[in-house]
């Protein structure tokens, strides 16, 4: 049933992230996001597009590494 609904499962979340208010989760996400290196961003990208990981820090990962990418701020 949580597949079908497209929940994430119970290790997906970060015990410090998971009581969070929705506003508080997002500034926390993407501050997260922003702190991470190439490296990481480039994996959660791997991990959001290619393995199909929907979990929030993976998604803003992903994204930001989108970002950097059109602001040409990552080496090809």
């Amino acid at each position: 049933m949580a597949e079908a609904k497209s929940w994430l499962p119970p290790l997906a979340w970060d015990d410090d992230l998971i009581d969070l208010p929705d506003a508080e989760l997002a500034a926390e996400v993407k501050r997260r996001a922003e702190a991470m290196d190439e490296e990481e961003a480039s994996r959660c990208w791997t991990a959001r597009y290619k393995q199909g990981d929907l979990s929030p820090l993976i998604a803003a990962g992903a994204r930001e590494h989108v970002r950097r990418l059109k602001q040409g701020q990552v080496a090809s």
